[in-house]
């Protein structure tokens, strides 16, 4: 069994612990960048590189991120992975899945059409636009369209203000994601699915005067153990995009629980060391070693 780990310019924390994890169970780990890959094609043969090494007959590629890049080096990089995916290598997670749910427009848009709750959102590229509507909003959150651990979000109750920082990023040619802030009990929910079930799941606590609740931004955790309920929706939102595994975010509102986001190469530090789960052993025992 051989599997490539492909990660951004450099190898984080979890694609190294999913490297040395697969290696002590007698599976031939390759880590490679998403920079460093190649491909050759024909009406006859495809084959793969990572640099000068060839990795056309590796089993399965676990891809935790597409990095930075332009529009047309992005295409490329989901292009590569899709014709791995046509030369008979199983990526995981899939590069459809793993493009929509980074976009978090496109994954609402999934989500919503699949029944599954998700806060009311609007979507422009026009400062004006976002000002005027974000007037339907007490209060509200401006989310960047591709975005992880909670970082450029920013929160309002007044749309004047708002205005400036819609206006900036409109200058920037950027998208504005504008979001009703969601009452709830302070806090929110990540749920870790794999193959179709919750394998581990925690409660994120903000800091004091923090409405984010990220790890990576100061939250705490706590381990809980899902119902029926919020279990089924984790895995409904993990199935609908179309992923393997995934980090799925979930908040308890005042109308019901609602689907945060959904990331597919979620950080399993946090939530590893909260509820004591060995996480790589079990992405690779379930979808490598036992894949259904």
């Amino acid at each position: 069994m051989r599997i490539v780990v492909i990660y951004g310019r450099k190898p984080d924390v979890n694609a190294r612990d999913l490297i040395q994890s697969a290696r002590r169970q007698g599976i031939r780990a390759i880590p490679a960048s998403i920079l460093s890959l190649s491909a050759y094609v024909d009406s006859e043969k495809s084959r793969f590189w990572t640099g000068d090494a060839e990795i056309t007959d590796v089993n399965y590629c676990f891809l935790r991120s597409l990095a930075p890049g332009t529009s047309e080096q992005i295409i490329m990089r989901i292009s590569l992975l899709k014709h791995m995916e046509q030369s008979g290598i199983k990526v995981i997670n899939p590069s459809d899945g793993f493009s929509s749910a980074r976009n978090k427009y496109l994954s609402y848009c999934i989500l919503a059409e699949n029944g599954l709750p998700v806060p009311p959102t609007y979507v422009t590229g026009s400062a004006a636009w976002a000002r005027r509507q974000a007037g339907d909003f007490k209060e509200f959150v401006y989310k960047p369209m591709i975005g992880s651990k909670g970082y450029g979000s920013m929160r309002f109750n007044d749309v004047d203000l708002a205005y400036n920082a819609f206006h900036l990023l409109e200058r920037l040619g950027q998208p504005i994601l504008v979001q009703k802030c969601l009452r709830g009990p302070g806090s929110d929910i990540r749920a870790f699915v794999v193959q179709d079930e919750v394998i581990a799941a925690m409660r994120r606590i903000p800091e004091e005067d923090e409405w984010r609740s990220n790890l990576s931004i100061g939250g705490r955790a706590e381990k809980i153990d899902l119902d029926e309920k919020l279990c089924g929706i984790a895995v409904r939102a993990a199935s609908c995009l179309g992923l393997n595994y995934a980090g799925v975010d979930l908040m308890e509102t005042e109308e019901g629980p609602v689907v945060l986001e959904v990331n597919a190469s979620p950080s399993w530090q946090g939530i590893q060391r909260t509820v004591g789960a060995d996480i790589p052993r079990l992405l690779l025992e379930r979808i490598v070693c036992s894949p259904s």
